[in-house]
């Protein structure tokens, strides 16, 4: 029993000891270019105008707060983005997940996977930070006049409604997971997968669309196409 309680008392101590080794990396604006490596559990914030940040490794949570940033990272669970012109890349997802968006606010700011993006020393950006225009094949989780966009094709997104959001889903094959109370979602193309805690309005225009909602009341459904379907999750 003795050696037990010793043992059990071991293991808590190596917990600790790793929760207490995640780090919080801070970013201002005088340090301009900087390459930071992320171990398990720690978290970026990028509290600059302009900067340029290359992040290895796995973040928790990334959050970037100010104008025209630059930032790549090879994996990470959270995005957050608060200002203007900002363009994040991600490389690869973690377990297949693409990065939850907890916020998407400003003009011409942009969430998006680049596979083949270089973490090395950072060049030019590859995609001009004030760009409002992505292809299927580039997809670009933004925010346009204060409402969130999914676009692509075969992609998988997760937003975090605020209540009164405004979601819009482009594309065809995508799924994009909502978490929150969700004013409106607007969904355009065909095949579409859209799983939301709670609603009030989804407009669909396209065909094979579906639409689930697991609490609340039924939202109200404005379609043009065929094929779509709504329906409450069992």
């Amino acid at each position: 029993m003795r050696h037990s309680m010793i043992l059990g008392g071991s293991l808590l101590l190596c917990f600790a000891c790793v929760a207490a080794q995640a780090k919080r990396h801070v970013v201002e604006s005088a340090q301009g270019v900087v390459a930071l490596h992320c171990a398990a559990g720690d978290t970026v914030e990028i509290n600059a105008a302009g900067a340029q940040a290359t992040i290895t490794g796995t973040c928790a949570a990334v959050h970037v707060n100010g104008a025209d940033n630059d930032v790549r990272v090879e994996s990470v669970g959270e995005v957050s983005i608060d200002g203007s012109g900002n363009a994040v890349q991600w490389q690869r997802s973690i377990d297949g997940r693409a990065p939850l968006v907890t916020r998407m606010n400003g003009a011409g700011s942009f969430l998006r996977q680049n596979a083949a993006m270089s973490l090395g020393t950072q060049a030019a950006p590859a995609v001009a930070a004030s760009s409002s225009v992505a292809s299927d094949a580039d997809p670009a989780p933004r925010r346009s006049g204060g409402s969130p966009q999914m676009t692509g094709s075969d992609q998988s997104f997760e937003y975090d409604c605020a209540g009164d959001d405004v979601v819009n889903l482009t594309g065809s094959g995508n799924r994009i997971d909502l978490r929150g109370d969700c004013d409106t979602v607007n969904v355009y193309g065909s095949d579409n997968t859209v799983h939301a805690e709670a609603l009030g309005i989804i407009n669909v225009t396209g065909v094979g669309n579906q639409v689930f909602w697991s609490r609340g009341a039924q939202p109200r459904l404005n379609q043009t196409g065929s094929g779509n379907r709504l329906a409450k999750k069992p």
